[in-house]
């Protein structure tokens, strides 16, 4: 006696995710389903290394390392069709889902192209109608469950049975539809935006420069004057031969090229002389107000004031110092120096130096504007607001979590929340109909 077939409300029953276990409320005419009953999971294979007929074909050949954005278009490897035929790679055609199950399990992409696959890689197959972008949107938001369901002790894997038994809530055709097309468009104004936050940290140096020679043609200028008519150059010294610099501090701090940065002294990796090494260059020493500019090396212009943190430390042979200032503060002859105008002619300077080397008789042959010290600090001034303001922006801009905004509008679009369901729609019941 034949056994009696199952109506579709058994059927039903039999593949709908019962209301206690399903993660959160979708709108009523979704349905969850547990991933294996509407999904089907293809594997792949690697043809033989050793066998040189079967690589470099016109096959393309998908890897992890293969899939790294929303789409692929090509591949690294190409096999032959008699590798293909070989092995057991499989074949994907053209907008089909690639789900990474070993190494970086979760990510995934849309293939525009025929590709063959690896063992390392799943087709994912629906069963039903299920848009591939939709599809891809599903694994995107999961990415991080799949990876905390991986087990392996050096290399991270999935097995396809923990696959199909996560939920999948399934809109009708058309939601599915509504919901890529308005994800697509929310996610397209979020790789703008981080292009634009990208561009806005890149520039800075091109609008801090453009404000610096604004700050001089503002006033009129009281008189050109050279570096050696308001300064002493100095240059640092090398260790002497034999010496080395040591981590701990000793009290006697050696400023290297590497610690002259934005306009100051760095701190962080500031490293120490011995006493009897210090005692051997004690007269190359810099303190706190003077004017120091690299002589030398790829960042050679470089230019900033010495702090009080390290007033009395010894000075590199990769670097010059300019001390005992005259009528000129060292904030106005640092931002002198950062022009583009002074920086112009020290570019020219060392493309006719030897050695490339920026001499001390050159810097003190360099031409500045001098104006009288109030007009000096009214110019500092201005200068360090400019400086404030742009820090506050790249701390505002540092703020702006766009993966968070990107992971919040992939959980809304599975949640029925962008606004783009009707409820008047037939529900997805009619998809799985098609199946059972």
């Amino acid at each position: 006696m034949s056994k009696k077939k199952k109506t579709i409300e058994v059927l039903m029953e039999e593949v709908v995710v019962p209301h206690e276990e399903q993660p959160y409320a979708v709108p009523e005419n979704w349905m969850w389903i547990n991933s294996g009953h509407i999904l089907n999971f293809i594997g792949g294979g690697t043809p033989s290394k050793s066998n040189s007929d079967y690589w470099n074909g016109d096959i393309p050949w998908a890897t992890v390392k293969d899939i790294k954005n929303r789409y692929l278009s090509s591949t690294i490897d190409y096999i032959t069709v008699e590798g293909l035929e070989n092995s057991s790679a499989t074949m994907a055609s053209p907008y089909e889902l690639l789900l990474i199950t070993r190494m970086s399990p979760g990510k995934s992409t849309i293939t525009k192209i025929s590709t063959a696959i690896n063992q390392d890689l799943k087709i994912v197959r629906p069963k039903i109608e299920i848009l591939p972008y939709f599809l891809w949107l599903f694994f995107t938001v999961n990415t991080p469950l799949i990876e905390s369901m991986s087990t392996g002790s050096t290399v991270k894997g999935i097995q396809v049975e923990k696959l199909k038994k996560i939920p999948f809530p399934v809109p009708p055709v058309n939601e599915q539809k509504r919901i890529a097309r308005k994800v697509e468009h929310l996610l397209s104004k979020i790789e703008d935006a981080k292009q634009l936050i990208e561009e806005a940290k890149e520039t800075f140096e091109l609008r801090r420069a453009a404000f610096v020679n604004t700050l001089f043609e503002e006033s009129s200028i009281k008189q050109m004057v050279n570096i050696s008519d308001i300064t002493d150059v100095k240059g640092g010294k090398r260790l002497p031969k034999g010496e080395a610099l040591v981590n701990e501090d000793t009290g006697f701090p050696y400023i290297k090229a590497g610690d002259l940065k934005n306009g100051t002294v760095l701190m962080d990796k500031l490293q120490f002389l011995l006493p009897s090494t210090q005692e051997k260059i004690k007269s190359y020493t810099v303190s706190a107000g003077d004017v120091y500019i690299t002589i030398v090396g790829a960042c050679i212009g470089d230019v900033g004031v010495i702090p009080k943190e390290v007033d009395g430390a010894n000075l590199t042979e990769n670097a010059a110092k300019l001390t005992n200032l005259k009528d000129c503060l060292p904030e106005y002859l640092a931002l002198c120096l950062s022009s583009n105008k002074a920086q112009n002619l020290i570019k020219k300077s060392i493309a006719s130096a030897t050695l490339g080397k920026l001499s001390l008789t050159r810097i003190k042959s360099l031409s500045i504007p001098l104006f009288d010290i109030e007009t000096q600090k009214v110019i500092v001034k201005k200068y360090y607001n400019f400086i404030e303001k742009e820090n506050k922006a790249a701390q505002n801009l540092d703020k702006v979590d766009l993966d968070m905004l990107k992971q919040s509008i992939l959980s809304k679009a599975f949640r029925g929340e962008l606004g783009t369901n009707n409820p008047s729609e037939e529900s997805a019941i009619e998809l799985l109909k098609e199946v059972l």
